[in-house]
């Protein structure tokens, strides 16, 4: 049987980190442009909870702070983007 190596595991944590960190920004990017181009409050607001979630991953404080402050701010960023596009849907 051969033995698994415990030091790759922290190294794919990290990478996955890395990752939705970088997929964070680019959202909030994409809403930034979203919220200069329209003016519509609901991406500024986006904007700035995904930017939060992207900082506290990348200065890596999600050790301290944990896991559910990330998950509250994406599941807040998904409530918003959705009145969003219902209110879209109802104008």
């Amino acid at each position: 049987m051969i033995a698994r190596d415990p030091g790759l595991q922290p190294e794919r944590t990290r990478l996955a980190w890395s990752r939705t960190a970088f997929s964070l920004a680019l959202f909030a990017l994409l809403c930034f442009r979203g919220w200069c181009r329209d003016g519509n409050l609901f991406y500024g607001v986006t904007t700035l909870i995904c930017s939060v979630a992207a900082a506290v991953i990348l200065f890596n404080l999600h050790q301290r702070a944990g896991k559910q402050l990330i998950s509250l701010s994406l599941c807040a960023a998904g409530i918003v983007l959705f009145l969003n596009a219902l209110r879209h849907v109802m104008a």
